[in-house]
């Protein structure tokens, strides 16, 4: 038994040294990247993930894919590419989209060396890159697109936002500054249709409902859902409504539907190819990347341009 016992113990040990021994990221001899990334139920999102796991199969780079659709699974999922255990290696660098982690969390990995590459968000870290639109912008830009096509006499304004979306509160405070009338805002649980659909549905349904001419749905999932909810209720109230991201299910409905004052900010989810490309060249040449900023402006089309952005081609 006392044999027994001090080989129990001895393993034990040897486990410890092989999961402890390279907690650190710059310790940890691998060239494994993650993606931990916002939840494919949202198309932007879903064709975003296509191309980042595209692009790191035609690298032939190792990845861990992940996505979340709040902060406390997202943490799960950090957790696992952060600390290698004796099934997988651990991550050199993760490429993360924002759905609100602490400050701290996303330092700690920085600290333990894994490099850390943002997409389409800002988190005050010393991340090694950001590559992003211009999202501040973008709300401005809606804003100013709502402000001269607001109803006469003007109304207030819906803002939907998402929980767990730093990215969408920087839109809605771009989009707020732009206006004088009175803002409305709701909080949604997912960039989709659905819930575009229902924030819609409960809004209109509201005590306020009825003072409601304008819609920032800050995504063209979340918009396309305004409008089904809109014209099951047969209103007339709400004249436009604003998205994000240029999907062409959405160009279309702006280039093609009469009566309403549809818009949105476009910005191609294949920008995220650029990140995987400097997590690979990081992790295989140890080489960091040109800029530590790489920050895309989002312009805003409307009708006037819609057809200049329409792609049959494209996969978003």
């Amino acid at each position: 038994m006392k044999r027994l016992l001090n080989y129990i113990a001895t393993i034990s040990l040897v486990g410890l040294t092989l999961t402890t021994g390279c907690l650190k990221g710059e310790e940890v001899n691998t060239t494994r990247i993650g993606l931990a990334l916002s939840s494919a139920g949202n198309s932007w999102w879903h064709t975003a993930t296509y191309y980042a796991v595209t692009q790191a199969s035609s690298l032939q780079q190792p990845y861990f894919l992940a996505n979340a659709d709040s902060a406390s699974q997202q943490q799960i999922q950090l957790t696992a590419m952060a600390y290698p255990t004796l099934q997988q290696e651990a991550c050199k660098a993760i490429i993360l989209s924002d759905l609100g982690q602490s400050v701290d969390s996303i330092q700690k990995y920085i600290d333990m060396g894994i490099d850390i590459i943002l997409f389409d968000c800002n988190i005050p870290v010393d991340y090694t890159c950001r590559i992003s639109g211009n999202n501040a912008a973008a709300g401005k830009a809606a804003g100013e697109f709502i402000r001269t096509h607001l109803p006469d006499p003007a109304t207030a304004t819906l803002i939907i936002q998402v929980q767990d979306s730093p990215v969408g509160t920087t839109r809605a405070e771009g989009c707020k500054a732009q206006l004088t009338t009175p803002v409305m805002e709701v909080t949604s649980k997912a960039y989709t249709q659905a819930a575009g659909k229902k924030a819609m549905e409960e809004a209109l349904a509201a005590a306020d409902g009825a003072q409601i001419g304008a819609v920032y749905a800050m995504d063209d999932d979340v918009a396309i859902g305004v409008l089904t909810a809109l014209q099951e209720a047969e209103n007339t109230t709400v004249k436009t409504v604003v998205g994000c991201g240029g999907s062409q299910t959405f160009l279309l409905l702006i280039h093609t539907t009469a009566g309403l004052n549809l818009a949105t900010t476009v910005y191609s989810p294949e920008s995220i190819e650029q990140c995987v490309d400097i997590a690979n060249t990081l992790t295989i040449q140890g080489t960091q990347p040109a800029q530590k900023e790489y920050i895309t402006e989002m312009p805003l089309v409307d009708r006037n341009n819609a057809a200049n952005y329409i792609n049959p081609a494209s996969r978003y």
